[in-house]
């Protein structure tokens, strides 16, 4: 496998485990895990605890919520048809 072909497939496992990622805070958020721990909101739980940029958390909490709302938001995240800054812009 080169270079190319080795990246390219990278990137479609680092887009799985993203959903994999967002489904996990969906569970989390839904049942203010993070308080368990301290934490006031998933927000804080992103940046303090999981390390994730302001920037980076917005995006994963804006989409968590959509995916709340909307399965069509959820399945085309989970198929790859929408991706988090997409997501963010809705």
């Amino acid at each position: 496998m080169n270079i190319l072909e080795e990246t390219k497939s990278l990137v479609a496992k680092e887009k799985h485990f993203t959903y994999l990622i967002l489904k996990n805070l969906q569970k989390i958020d839904k049942d203010k895990k993070y308080a368990e721990i301290g934490y006031g909101s998933l927000f804080k739980y992103l940046v303090r605890e999981l390390k994730y940029s302001d920037a980076e958390a917005a995006l994963r909490v804006t989409n968590v919520r959509l995916m709340n709302k909307s399965e069509t938001v959820e399945k085309s995240l989970k198929d790859n048809h929408l991706n988090l800054s997409q997501g963010g812009a809705l």
